[in-house]
């Protein structure tokens, strides 16, 4: 009698998002970053209203994506000088270039960063 054996695959898709909550219950729509060549937007299909995607190879936020995701956040949240926000981040390069440093300066948003402790 033969025995053969079965291999089972559990085949997920890798989907990193980007929440926008401030203290107050305050949200934006987050950005879903899809681990994909080409983004399509049936990727969306069941996602909150007004949730934006993008994909990129890795399935991981750059540095473009952080700033299309910030812009819109920025304009909700209504961020000025008098009101201010204080953004907190992890320490990842791409998120803290120098266009996006100034973009923040220039709009009041404070910035935290914090570095990554792996155990």
């Amino acid at each position: 009698m033969r025995q053969g054996t079965v291999t089972f695959v559990w085949r997920s898709t890798l989907v990193t998002t980007a929440p926008d909550v401030s203290a107050n219950a305050v949200s934006v729509s987050p950005l879903l970053v899809f681990n994909r060549k080409n983004f399509k937007y049936q990727f969306l299909s069941n996602a909150l209203q007004g949730s934006s995607g993008s994909a990129n190879k890795f399935g991981l936020m750059t540095g473009r994506d952080f700033q299309g995701f910030m812009i819109p956040s920025i304009k909700k949240t209504r961020v000025t000088k008098e009101r201010l926000v204080l953004l907190l981040l992890d320490n990842h390069q791409s998120l803290l270039d120098l266009p996006k440093l100034d973009l923040f300066e220039g709009n009041g948003v404070t910035l935290l960063s914090f570095y990554i402790i792996y155990f």
